[in-house]
């Protein structure tokens, strides 16, 4: 193989070509599954409400990706703490001064977690919350030890549990692989799995950042198996991939997926420092039981379909795809096999279109969520809810200069609305907001628009187009039915060191029916996303009462528009 020189000069410069292209901006086939199965048509099916036909009917034109971008089942169910935000320690009505971060351990710590341990409270020197973490089990059966926690490490463990649980398949995808902590439990969970008679087979699958996320497949396998007996029979397969240069598009979805009967889908990255640190990212994310599961395995089949077909040498000397796999305890550069499940419909339940795109270099008219989530805000007859991290476009470095595009068929869809009677809700993060104390250019949540912005472009939108009202009667119209606003906790402004609030959660909910929890930011990125449209009232109602209701509650101060404010800001 080449020298990891002559790889890394491949890797500046197609990186230098990749990062400007990924921040720039279908025919109806035989209606088959990934399986070869027939599909259903959409229109066959009996849709839960006004939501789903929408939806569907936007998809119906793509009936040929079903089962892999995009589906629809009715037999989920959202149990005990499936609505997983961070911080997880509550913070909403609260002083961020109560935020519990443990300080860097230097004593008595657990090498793998960094975390002191403890048998009791005052061991907790250091601080943090003296409790049994899961995810330092390692062998099934075996007791869990008891660290100083923070106010997140719960989101590591529910990622720990459901890895573990799996006995036949687990996969997961992300956009860079773990670190710290979650590397950690990670580790662990696939040490756990490898010391079952009959272990599952595990595929995790990263996206290949250009220069700051080039992911090197041999060693993240080699830390990630470290524990694992050279006996055991498990499998286990890391990729990496970026599909591709011109413009650069590479995974963005998070999934932990386990025997087509369990998913962990929505916005969390696995970086400890940005949601287990200091000012930590909030974020959203969401664990689904039933056949929606199957779906996020079939997605992250053609994901892994797309890597195991396209690693050459020069893909691996420019870093932009390649995988390995653990098996009969060596490192190989073979690729895993498919996970074909079978889909065994259970009781009916909540319906959940799964849906996901494949960005540039995989497979052409093949963003199918872009379109479902566009009708699921059109579908809107009363209200509109976003939390997201921005509208507008990335920016270059320094210089401001957007180097993509505004979202204009979402802005065109808020603005059908609004002209109807809709009510438009959007909580972003702080201009400038940064996570983990960490810089700007590692750890940014802003794209650098301001809510003044953001409302100025989506007047100038509707101003330009001849169907909406115009001049003053727009302003009227915006400063009544558009609520923008940055995130807050409760009284307080910033972090105690000053840093922003920063937001990034992708969530949409409509009126009190549907809701969108996935990876897919509003603003344009051309990269592989996946996410679940849940079309089912009881559920929408939870989704508001543990997170929509809060968010809103505390943001709605610094609203700059909307009805019931004394100025407009328009």
């Amino acid at each position: 193989m080449s020298s990891p020189g002559i790889r890394g000069s491949w890797v500046v410069v197609s990186s230098l070509v990749a990062i400007v292209g990924s921040l720039s901006g279908c025919a109806a086939d035989a209606a088959q599954d990934e399986e070869g199965n027939a599909a259903a048509e959409p229109n066959a099916l009996t849709e839960s409400s006004y939501v789903s036909t929408a939806v569907l009917g936007a998809l119906s034109s793509s009936a040929s990706m079903r089962g892999k971008t995009w589906n629809v089942t009715k037999d989920n169910r959202l149990e005990g703490d499936w609505l997983w935000q961070t911080p997880v320690q509550p913070m909403f009505g609260h002083s961020v001064n109560e935020l519990v971060v443990p300080s860097a351990c230097t004593t008595n710590c657990d090498p793998d977690f960094a975390l002191q341990r403890c048998n009791a409270q005052t061991d907790c020197t250091g601080g943090g919350v003296c409790k049994p973490v899961l995810a330092t089990v390692k062998t099934p059966g075996g007791t869990p030890a008891s660290l100083c926690v923070g106010h997140s490490d719960a989101l590591i463990d529910e990622m720990y549990r459901i890895m573990t649980s799996g006995q036949k398949f687990v996969d997961v995808t992300s956009l860079l692989p773990p670190d710290g902590r979650y590397l950690a439990a990670m580790r662990n969970a696939i040490t756990f799995q490898s010391r079952k008679a009959t272990p599952p087979k595990m595929r995790l699958l990263f996206g290949d950042f250009p220069v700051q996320g080039v992911v090197n497949t041999t060693t993240l396998l080699e830390s990630l198996s470290r524990d694992v007996a050279a006996t055991s029979p498990i499998r286990v397969a890391v990729g990496a991939f970026r599909s591709s240069d011109l413009p650069a598009s590479w995974n963005h979805s998070k999934i932990i997926a386990v025997d087509g009967k369990t998913a962990f889908v929505g916005g969390h990255n696995l970086w400890t420092e940005h949601y287990q640190g200091k000012d930590p990212v909030a974020d959203l994310s969401m664990r689904v039981e039933g056949s929606a599961a199957v779906d996020a395995h079939k997605f992250a089949n053609v994901l892994w379909d797309y890597t195991c077909n396209n690693m050459s040498w020069l893909t691996w000397m420019t870093w932009s795809v390649w995988a390995n796999q653990l098996e009969n305890g060596s490192i190989t550069s073979h690729c895993p096999a498919r996970f074909d499940l079978p889909v065994v419909a259970g009781a009916p339940g909540a319906t959940v279109i799964s849906v996901g795109r494949l960005g540039t270099g995989i497979q052409s008219n093949g963003n199918q969520a872009d379109a479902a989530r566009i009708a699921m805000i059109a579908s809107a007859k009363t209200t509109i809810r976003m939390s997201q991290q921005d509208i507008g476009p990335a920016t270059a470095p320094f210089f401001g200069i957007p180097v993509g595009s505004w979202p204009d068929a979402e802005i065109g869809a808020m603005a059908d609305a609004m002209t109807r009677g809709v009510q438009v809700y959007l909580v972003l993060s702080d201009k400038g907001a940064v996570a983990g104390g960490l810089s700007a250019t590692y750890a940014s949540y802003s794209n650098g628009w301001s809510l003044t912005d953001v409302g100025r472009r989506i007047q100038s939108y509707m101003q330009a187009r001849s169907k909406y009202p115009h001049d003053a009667a727009l302003r009227a119209l915006l400063c009544d039915k558009l609520h923008l606003a940055q995130l807050r906790y409760g009284a307080d402004t910033q972090w105690p060191d000053g840093s922003l609030f920063a937001n990034h959660a992708k969530a949409i909910s409509v009126d009190e029916q549907a809701f969108y929890i996935g990876s897919q930011n509003v603003y344009p990125a051309g990269l592989q996303e996946f996410g679940y449209i849940v079309d089912d009232s009881t559920a929408t109602a939870r989704y508001h009462a543990g997170y929509w209701n809060d968010v809103w509650k505390y943001s709605s101060v610094t609203a700059i528009s909307g009805n019931g404010l004394a100025t407009c800001g328009l």
